[in-house]
């Protein structure tokens, strides 16, 4: 069973990379961004795709993280004051 996860794993982290370089090949278009009337800076359109996609996923899992540790410190306190001892 490990070994099918570990191949799956492979197969997911191929196939993003694979989607990855052809989306990087066909999406070379220079892009200006404009923030308030001025040009901050021009990038291709693929490197602000996938830069806005990894900041947005690293975000998030901090963010989740975050949440689940809430959630299991909740959980805990209210374990543990159900056994409040007197």
């Amino acid at each position: 069973m490990k070994a099918l996860k570990g191949l799956a794993t492979i197969l997911v982290l191929v196939t993003v990379f694979t989607v990855s370089v052809v989306f990087v090949r066909f999406n070379s278009e220079s892009t200006s961004i404009f923030l308030g009337g001025f040009k901050v800076f021009e990038l291709p359109l693929s490197v602000l795709v996938l830069g806005a996609f990894v900041i947005g996923s690293i975000l998030g899992l901090l963010f989740g993280l975050r949440i689940v540790k809430y959630f299991k410190m909740k959980a805990e306190i209210k374990h543990l004051k159900k056994l409040k001892l007197p």
